[in-house]
């Protein structure tokens, strides 16, 4: 198998699994009143997470092998999340995991504005 062909197949892969994403999960506004338990959980259980994309992570769960994919957003200076588990699914809680992405992402982006 070369190279380039791999590379296919991981770009497909990721790009069903972001209309996956997309068509199972919402958009959660994310503010510190709804976030503040997740951030707690996420302090407890310190999950692994892995960068994709820009704004597209993988972060592992702590109770299982599954990994979910997180992708975020700003709409009119408002943040935006979106978890593939089953609290994200249904667009009404802020999951730890929504948390662990979210600090990796505000990390990535401060580095990206700090090179440019």
């Amino acid at each position: 198998m070369t190279a380039d062909y791999t590379h296919r197949i991981i770009i497909i892969s990721w790009k069903q699994q972001k209309l996956n994403l997309e068509r199972k999960s919402k958009m959660i506004k994310l503010t510190a009143e709804n976030t503040a338990k997740a951030v707690e959980r996420c302090r407890q259980l310190k999950p692994r997470v892995r960068f994709i994309a820009d704004r597209t992570f993988s972060v592992q769960s702590a109770n299982n092998n599954n990994s979910y994919t997180v992708r975020f957003d700003v709409q009119n200076g408002e943040k935006f999340g979106q978890c593939e588990c089953k609290a994200g699914e249904s667009g009404k809680y802020v999951c730890y995991h929504l948390v662990a992405a979210a600090t990796a992402n505000i990390y990535r982006q401060s580095l990206k504005r700090q090179i440019a």
